[in-house]
């Protein structure tokens, strides 16, 4: 019992600590070479405002590293990160 208290306790504070910090991570990032304030966490919150998070093929770096999209919802993005987003075109 004591174990389950301390696991919803702790569940409790991480959620608490997210929207904390949520409601207060405002920065500056670049995203494709161009200024953007985000308020924001993690890159898959970034995806999902700029309408790539359900888009096939797109490849998302930050600072020149591939951020695989598996890990979009674990990388959290920090102050002036430069994040480069690429995808598909069609043409000829």
């Amino acid at each position: 019992m004591v174990l389950i208290s301390f696991i919803l306790l702790k569940i409790i504070l991480e959620t608490v600590i997210y929207w904390e910090k949520r409601e207060h991570n405002r920065m500056n990032i670049l995203v494709n070479d161009i200024d953007v304030e985000f308020s924001g966490i993690n890159l898959l919150e970034l995806a999902d405002k700029h309408g790539f998070k359900d888009k096939t093929g797109v490849a998302v770096a930050v600072n020149e590293s591939v951020i695989p999209k598996s890990e979009w919802q674990n990388y959290i993005l920090n102050q002036n990160d430069a994040v480069l987003i690429i995808t598909p075109a069609q043409g000829g």
